[in-house]
């Protein structure tokens, strides 16, 4: 059975006054996902930014 479908199943058994807490874990998952993407490239940018900075740089892309 998939993963979603599974989920769906749990849920809709889920008695009625667990849905908040449900809710509230849910979208710290999902924060916290959206957060390692997020730091992901913000730890990556000094590194490409000595790249970026450099006039070479400006000129290959001053036609676009």
């Amino acid at each position: 059975m998939n993963k979603r479908k599974e989920l769906w199943e749990e849920l809709e058994r889920l008695p009625d006054g667990a849905l908040d807490e449900l809710l509230e874990f849910v979208r710290a998952v999902k924060r916290k996902s959206d957060d390692d993407r997020n730091g992901c490239a913000r730890a990556t940018e000094p590194a490409l930014a000595r790249d970026w900075l450099k006039a070479e740089e400006d000129a290959a892309w001053s036609d676009l």
